[in-house]
């Protein structure tokens, strides 16, 4: 694994992904939707990384995520001042900035060929590798 420096670093925010599970107190359909609220780093090339700790709404109140992600992105960005780094031992890699250089790579690299595979009927849209399921 690598490390990221202040100055290999496009963006630093704080992301969410809303996913469903099996809430055993619904009252109606939208109480079984939850909020997981995580630290995404990008680099310059446009790769990102999400921190391994994350927080969700299943287990407290949106806004007590919310705030406690602000402070866990307030200390990351502290250290990056004080000459730190990001450890991406602690990270999960991401899906590549849209439109970035790394985007345009894993389009070329990953996405083209499966592309070209559909168009000729050599392969099935069920067949595709969750990576790049989601794009067609």
């Amino acid at each position: 694994m690598g490390k990221l420096y202040k100055n290999d670093i496009a963006g630093l925010g704080v992301s969410t992904w809303e996913f469903e599970y099996h809430n055993p107190y619904a009252d109606f359909p939208t109480d079984n939707y939850a909020m997981s609220y995580y630290v995404t780093v990008t680099d310059l090339k446009g790769n990102t990384w999400d921190h391994k700790f994350n927080l969700t709404t299943r287990e407290m109140h949106y806004s007590d995520c919310q705030s406690r992600m602000d402070r866990f992105l307030d200390r990351i960005k502290e250290a990056l001042k004080g000459g730190g780094c990001i450890d991406l031992e602690h990270w999960l890699e991401g899906q590549p900035a849209y439109g970035s250089e790394a985007w345009q790579e894993f389009e070329r690299e990953e996405i083209a060929p499966y592309a070209d595979a559909l168009h000729r009927g050599s392969i099935h849209v069920e067949d595709l590798p969750d990576s790049v399921r989601g794009y067609f």
